[in-house]
């Protein structure tokens, strides 16, 4: 039986239990906030959503990714800075944002605000959660999730009852929800400053993160416009914000347990690969195979669950959700056994290979979309289910090569 034993379980469990819990909340919540906002309202939240995702991409430069392969010197230098950049290019981005919204009846201020509040504490918590990750912390990442989840519906009711209700009231309601935990669990550590002052200190870090800016930016850049082009392109040249909602929420209710394998896998693979990258191979694959079975229960779940549970939670008004379900399950089954290995590029120092990937993704998915749009909505949700299942298969053995011939990681000195 030893040969089935699975390597630091517990860290897979707390991760689990983390993201399980915090989806499940949310599963409960995203119907609660789609009823009160309207498939109208809650469509245009979900466009938008998806365009500060990409916006986002930029608020960070990506450099809580670089936490991986940096010195402990560099590293406590970054978070003592990073809250600062971050925050000076959100306020950016954010105008920039606002801009291409100003037809928008809602107040400009409030329009600028979630903008910017959502690039600042998105960025964070991903921070967050990465310093957490290579620090060993799955328990107070478990934590944070969970918490983001109950805060999220509580926040929007909040804002509900007290202010006129928009797209931009949801976003900033997610944005605060972001950004509490990541207050209240962050554990800092030993001073990082320098005598060198802000600039100096960016300059620094950035030298050091040359090749996760020159190669992530676009790479995630790429990633976002791939994870969110059906609601980008449908959204664009189709009139109908129903048809938005209604593909929100078979992701939520499709795609978005599937957060629950891939974070829990990802998280602790990414640790494990830092110390022993062929190790950490050999319990992906193990994983990879339970999760397949998992998933695949699930999806009979949905494929014959999934119009009374619909019709339970949301009304026969959002039936159309149903076969958009049922259209993305071979995109769920591939992010649950082969997605999370896919997250070590920028562990082995191999970030243009994943922007190699994500170049091609983003052209290959489009095309298919493209060519299921042109017979019907629900064909094209197929089309892109199939071909990104497909494309995210091929980046999985990229990645496996990687680790599979890799002996250990290196670590940068201060002066690389």
């Amino acid at each position: 039986m030893s040969k089935f034993k699975i390597d630091n379980l517990k860290h897979y469990a707390t991760t689990s239990f983390g993201v399980m819990l915090a989806q499940l909340v949310s599963f409960f919540s995203v119907p609660f906030i789609a009823k009160l906002s309207g498939a109208d309202i809650y469509g245009q939240y979900s466009y938008l959503l998806s365009i500060t995702a990409i916006l986002s991409v930029f608020a960070s430069l990506r450099l809580e990714f670089t936490v991986f392969n940096i010195s402990e010197t560099r590293f406590r230098l970054l978070e003592s800075i990073f809250g600062k950049i971050t925050a000076c290019t959100a306020f950016i981005l954010a105008l920039l944002a606002f801009v291409f919204t100003e037809d928008s009846p809602s107040n400009p201020l409030i329009i600028l605000l979630a903008f910017f509040a959502m690039l600042y504490a998105t960025a964070s918590f991903e921070f967050t959660i990465q310093k957490n990750i290579k620090q060993g912390l799955f328990s107070t990442n478990a934590l944070t999730r969970i918490s983001r989840a109950l805060l999220f519906p509580i926040i929007f009711y909040v804002l509900f009852l007290f202010v006129e209700l928009s797209p931009f009231i949801i976003m900033l309601a997610f944005a605060l929800a972001n950004i509490f935990p990541v207050k209240f669990f962050s554990k800092k550590l030993v001073d990082g400053k320098s005598e060198n002052g802000f600039y100096t200190d960016c300059k620094q870090i950035i030298y050091s993160s040359k090749n996760v800016i020159k190669y992530m930016i676009p790479a995630h850049l790429l990633n976002r416009y791939s994870a969110g082009m059906f609601l980008i392109i449908v959204g664009t040249l189709i009139e109908d914000n129903s048809a938005l909602a209604y593909y929100s929420l078979a992701v939520k209710f499709v795609i978005a347990p599937a957060v629950i394998v891939v974070s829990a896998v990802a998280d602790v693979i990414k640790r494990e690969i830092l110390i022993s990258p062929k190790r950490a191979l050999v319990n992906y694959g193990k994983i990879s195979i339970l999760s397949g079975l998992a998933v695949s229960l699930y999806i009979l779940g949905v494929i014959f669950m999934g119009k009374p549970v619909i019709t339970f939670a949301m009304g026969e008004e959002w039936l159309p959700a149903v076969n958009f379900a049922i259209a993305l399950t071979p995109y769920l089954l591939a992010l649950v056994v082969f997605s999370p290995i896919t997250y070590v590029y920028v562990i082995f120092d191999k970030q243009k290979y994943d922007y190699y990937w994500q170049l091609f993704n983003a052209f290959f998915v489009t095309l298919f979309l493209w060519l299921g749009l042109q017979k019907s909505l629900l064909i094209g949700v197929w089309y892109f289910s199939i071909a990104s299942a497909f494309s995210i298969s091929i980046s999985a053995s990229v990645c496996i090569y990687f680790a599979y011939t890799t002996n250990d990681i290196k670590v940068k000195n201060d002066d690389e």
